[in-house]
């Protein structure tokens, strides 16, 4: 629920393609060995017993690899498979540890010759991480430039008639076959709106040429269209979306199942898609997370805030973000 992005999936033996691409310097070391926060990187050499059973981190050395590679903790569901890849993989078999005179560690490789200061499993992973980073830049830019907001779309209207609506608007064609997903949100200032992703630049500027749509069965309501193309916004209007539909429902009566949260909030049964019950204990009771199959049915669900069950007054909030607080 934190977040509506999956993990990428992690990779193995990526290290191969950059190991040895830098050319040789030719010259003797003169800096010292590179040090991350005190931990020098020659100390980041499993065995390769450890590599080949796939041994696992605990979070503090998955975070020292973290810090190590240089990937801030808010891109571990990004990148985290980068770092855990890293600490699973040996020095190269070809690469050998040595010392100055004056006792400081470089890395020599007996095949190409070359010397360098770094690690290279930092040197290989730092490089891939930068790499990643700049494709996945790259894929959520291009994303955002194939979305455009629906504005000031009716407040009450229902969600179904809403999508009808807007896809009366674009055309059979053009909704059937250029749009990839269509989501309904309300913004912080309580303004609703409808964000639609295209399969292409194109398919979005033909929708664009519209300007405004007139939704026929919405009261007439008159809604502009305007592109969005900074994909930090359209990864929160996703967000938004997901939350519009979702609804917190907290003090509720310690051990209850779902067919006891079911009858509490029967008006609204036939549209809850997910939920999810965790105990707190007697003295805070239950909470539960709640998804519901439009934003119309959680906003409803808040006319049952203070309902009283067994003396417990129930606290129906919009939204994941006290859910993941208090769980």
């Amino acid at each position: 629920w934190a977040s509506v992005r999956a993990p990428r999936p992690r990779r193995r033996n990526m290290a191969a393609k950059f190991l040895g691409r830098r050319k040789k310097d030719g010259q003797a070391p003169a800096a010292p060995a590179i040090r991350i926060n005190s931990i020098d990187a020659s100390a980041y050499q499993p065995s390769e017993s450890a590599a080949d059973k796939g041994a696992g981190l605990s979070d503090n050395m998955f975070y020292e690899f973290m810090d190590w590679l240089g990937i801030p903790e808010e891109e571990e569901e990004e990148f985290g498979w980068i770092a855990e890849e890293a600490s699973m993989t040996p020095i190269p078999e070809e690469w050998v540890t040595r010392n100055t005179d004056d006792g400081r560690t470089y890395y020599h490789n007996t095949a190409t010759k070359a010397i360098r200061w770094e690690h290279p499993v930092y040197v290989a992973y730092r490089e891939l991480y930068e790499e990643e980073r700049d494709r996945l830049a790259d894929e959520r830019a291009a994303l955002a430039q194939r979305c455009l907001l629906v504005c000031d779309l009716p407040a009450d209207a229902d969600d179904k008639v809403l999508e009808d609506d807007i896809a009366a608007c674009f055309g059979e064609d053009l909704w059937a076959d250029e749009v990839l997903q269509f989501d309904l949100f309300v913004d912080n200032s309580d303004e609703r709106y409808a964000i639609v992703r295209f399969v292409d630049e194109e398919a979005r500027a033909e929708a664009l040429a519209l300007g405004t749509i007139t939704l026929p069965q919405s009261g007439g309501s008159t809604c502009p269209l305007v592109p969005v193309d900074d994909h930090e916004e359209v990864d929160r209007m996703e967000d938004l979306a997901k939350d519009s539909r979702c609804a917190t429902v907290a003090n509720l009566p310690p051990g209850i199942d779902d067919q006891g949260f079911v009858d509490i909030f029967s008006p609204l049964e036939g549209s809850i898609l997910s939920l999810r019950i965790e105990d707190l204990g007697e003295q805070e009771g239950a909470i539960a997370l709640v998804e519901f199959a439009s934003s119309i049915s959680a906003r409803k669900s808040v006319s049952l805030n203070l309902f009283n069950i067994d003396g417990r007054f129930l606290s129906v909030t919009l939204g994941v973000q006290v859910f993941n607080e208090r769980r």
